[in-house]
């Protein structure tokens, strides 16, 4: 920061933390800080809006302006519009003078942040990783593209064990022998017709071998259940696709919920104990009922929340891609156009034949794990029943609120893309050398402002 003016070490040891100028980020935008209790404010001179962003690990909140102390947008609001802020030794080419300035100004934010101690220090002092390091880690190669994807048996699981090795790893698993309540031993297709077999269920019909959400080269068909159990597991000479996933009672609005719409078959079914209660409620978004005819395609695609995929019935090829292969994957919305994954069109998608992925084969009672924004391509090998649990795995106001699929992005997410793209359209204004030259400028302070 420019002109930071940390508290002196004996007024945080006194518990004085008032709020303090932190420095300014451009001619029209300045920050203040309160240092020991992790709120920020940041005030924006052309608008005249303030807002104080309380900050914990992997976390963000926005609050009102009127949470912040009048003082501090006083502070902030010192000097007139418009005019310029002072030179100073952090603005000149550095020197001797300023290297001590610069000096000296870090040895009092070390001896205050001492005399703060740790339990009290701001979340936004704690030391973070370079962009370089943190872009290694989060780019690192998942052990499972070298190892394959683990399988744990259910078992041996526990909830401990789920959140704190499973989850943090962000890498798909595998639990085996998984019962699901009665499901797994009575979910036959005679059984779920004589439970449901009246029930009108709105179904993707298609008459390629691959179903395609981006061309939509499928239909949607309502039928008795009992219909399409019927030509899914006993029709030899129907050439159709069909792939149930039940909707919400309200279809434009409500996420599905499994328990709702089939409230006859839901005591058959249970997830593993050991699996967060919160799941099934204050984290809940949805759970789907999945059935398929045999050698169904689902068109690649990544969910933007953490989800559980429980194989009730029959066998399917799953293949997993890591977030970091979206660019070669051609991924549109939240979906990749490059419909045959076997013998795709390296003509119209030639990065595709770059992409990396892992294959699994899940059978009846295999639940497995898909972490927010890894890829998958779904085949059935057999007519198949399913069911799949999605959940929050981040604060509620990150997300979209009118997703009912869970396939929005985030909303700073989406917020960013939108920022992207009126920054091409910028770009695209100027010759190419220009266009590189300020690419890598923004890149640069992208990585410095992430960095902070």
């Amino acid at each position: 920061y420019i002109g930071i003016s940390p508290p002196s070490a004996a007024a945080a040891a006194a518990g004085r933390t008032g709020w303090k100028r932190a420095g300014a980020r451009s001619m029209t935008q300045e920050w203040v800080s309160r240092p020991s209790s992790g709120w920020r404010c940041r005030v924006d001179r052309d608008s005249e809006r303030a807002w104080a962003m309380v900050h914990a690990p992997g976390q963000w909140w926005g609050r009102p302006a009127s949470r912040v102390q009048s003082k501090a947008l006083a502070s902030a609001r010192a000097r007139p519009r418009g005019q310029a802020r002072p030179a100073c030794a952090a603005r000149r080419r550095p020197g001797p003078s300023a290297a001590n300035s610069r000096a000296d100004m870090q040895a009092q934010c070390a001896a205050a942040a001492a005399a703060v101690g740790p339990t009290d220090r701001a979340p936004s002092q704690q030391p973070r990783p370079t962009p370089a390091r943190a872009a290694a880690s989060e780019q690192r190669e998942p052990a499972c593209m070298a190892q394959g994807i683990r399988r744990v048996a259910a078992a041996a699981v526990t909830t401990k064990m789920f959140l704190e090795e499973i989850v943090p790893a962000r890498e798909p698993v595998i639990f085996t022998g998984c019962v699901f309540g009665q499901s797994v031993a009575s979910w036959t297709p005679e059984y779920l017709a004589h439970k449901s077999g009246e029930r009108q269920v709105s179904t993707h019909v298609c008459d390629k071998d691959n179903m395609d959400f981006v061309t939509r080269n499928f239909k949607f068909e309502v039928m008795p259940f009992a219909q399409l159990l019927e030509r899914i597991f006993h029709s030899k000479d129907d050439p159709n696709k069909y792939y149930l996933r039940s909707m919400g009672i309200n279809m434009r609005k409500d996420p599905a919920d499994f328990r709702r719409s089939f409230p006859e078959l839901a005591p058959d079914f249970a997830l593993p104990d050991w699996l967060p209660q919160e799941i099934l409620g204050e984290w809940f978004h949805s759970m789907c009922f999945r059935v398929s005819a045999a050698a169904t395609r689902l068109w690649t695609h990544y969910d933007i929340m953490d989800n559980v995929l429980c194989s009730i019935r029959g066998r399917k090829r799953v293949v997993f891609w890591p977030p970091s292969e979206a660019d070669n994957l051609y991924i549109d919305g939240s979906s990749s156009p490059v419909i045959d994954i076997d013998n795709p069109d390296l003509n119209r998608f030639p990065k595709f034949a770059n992409a990396r992925s892992v294959t699994v084969e899940l059978d009846e009672g295999d639940m497995v794990f898909i972490p927010a924004l890894w890829f998958h391509n779904v085949i059935t090998i057999d007519p198949c029943v399913a069911i799949n649990v999605f959940w929050r795995h981040l604060p509620r106001t990150s997300y979209e609120p009118k997703d009912i699929y869970g396939n929005k992005d985030l909303v700073a997410g989406q917020s960013a893309l939108n920022h992207a793209s009126a920054i091409a359209s910028d770009l695209a204004t100027m010759p190419l050398f220009y266009r590189r030259f300020y690419l890598q400028r923004i890149l640069a302070r992208l990585a410095a402002l992430l960095d902070e």
